[in-house]
């Protein structure tokens, strides 16, 4: 019989459509995330993972995103958007960021 040599382009699509409702963004290299999507929420702490990597939305005062490695060092960095490099790091699937904690402002 036939055999599908991968994801089908509906999977494919539903993928990306799924991180698009999620808030994840992609620009310039960098990953971000949209501090709008709080408004879906309802009480809820949203968990996800993006190429290997736990993602988890909290609310506060001030947007940031804490990036924890995999070597079990932290650094957190104001904003909603990631460097390039860790950015690579997550897509190319690496292994060296174990997590990355988002908070967005509850007034986005």
């Amino acid at each position: 019989g036939a055999r599908q040599p991968g994801m089908t382009g509906q999977v494919k699509e539903d993928v990306l459509c799924r991180l698009t409702e999620l808030g994840v963004r992609c620009a310039g290299g960098r990953l971000g995330f949209d501090p709008t999507f709080h408004r879906a929420w309802g009480g809820n702490t949203p968990r996800f993972s993006i190429c290997g990597t736990q993602v988890t939305y909290a609310l506060g005062d001030e947007p940031s995103i804490t990036v924890t490695r995999s070597d079990g060092t932290t650094q957190t960095v104001a904003g909603s958007w990631l460097d390039e490099e860790t950015s690579a790091a997550i897509l190319a699937r690496a292994g060296k960021v174990k997590a990355l904690d988002v908070v967005l402002t509850a007034n986005a």
